[in-house]
């Protein structure tokens, strides 16, 4: 599985268990996914795919996901639907 596969997976998850508690229990994630270079030193993981990722993610919705145009995949291709969140250069797409 994918990175914009994997991120869908998680959200599924995590609405799932969101549905079975009260509104003010509930927490909403976003994720950013950016395919770029990572580097894995024992507990830690960085580089520029880890750092674009990271800035990315605060652009999605909470409970959504936002995609670099560097990991785009065509539409047909994710299951669900990717939505255009406009001109910002290094946003490929978000969804909720």
């Amino acid at each position: 599985m994918d990175a914009p596969e994997s991120s869908m997976e998680i959200q599924k998850a995590l609405k799932a268990k969101n549905a079975e508690l009260p509104d003010n229990r509930r927490m909403e994630f976003r994720i950013g996914v950016n395919l770029g270079d990572a580097i894995e030193d024992e507990d830690w993981v960085y580089g520029d795919g880890v750092n674009i990722a990271a800035s990315i993610e605060g652009m999605a919705e909470p409970g959504g996901i936002c995609i670099s145009r560097k990991e785009r995949i065509p539409k047909n291709h994710m299951p669900g639907r990717l939505g255009s969140s406009g001109n910002r250069a290094h946003d490929g797409g978000c969804k909720r």
